[in-house]
């Protein structure tokens, strides 16, 4: 890649009606597939959504890129992990998802385009919630008793 910085695109530029027609178009249009991935991800905060995960990571495998891969892995599960944590019962899986979304994010950084800061910044982010919110790794069974 070129050292110009990447601009990822955000779901809020675009609705549902101009996502589907770049699909119907061309099914391979990595920046509609972007924003496609984004918006499926947006849903996760939505308690009564169903978002199908399946359907989230399909599309992630579709992206061209390996760091758009990993990186968008990232998103979806640090955005699974903020979700979680409206559940009090969740915590500790959102802790969990979160130390999967720092992992992916650090793969990412490594395979980042040059003055791409995203993934250290998205890093950052889930260790500060991590820290701020307490979370903590879940307990055995076993350590329990």
């Amino acid at each position: 890649m070129s050292e110009q910085s990447i601009s990822l695109p955000t779901p809020a530029r675009y609705g549902n009606q101009y996502l589907s027609g770049f699909f119907a178009v061309d099914e391979k249009n990595q920046e509609a597939l972007i924003i496609y991935i984004l918006a499926l991800t947006d849903q996760l905060s939505q308690s009564e959504s169903k978002v199908h995960h399946k359907k989230i990571t399909d599309s992630i495998q579709k992206l061209d890129s390996k760091f758009l891969q990993h990186y968008y892995s990232g998103i979806f599960l640090e955005r699974q992990a903020r979700s979680l944590l409206k559940h009090s019962m969740s915590r500790s899986f959102a802790y969990d998802a979160f130390i999967e979304a720092i992992s992916e994010f650090e793969i990412a950084e490594k395979m980042a385009p040059p003055h791409c800061a995203d993934p250290v910044l998205r890093y950052n982010s889930c260790v500060r919630t991590i820290k701020k919110e307490n979370l903590q790794p879940r307990q055995e069974f076993d350590e329990l008793y």
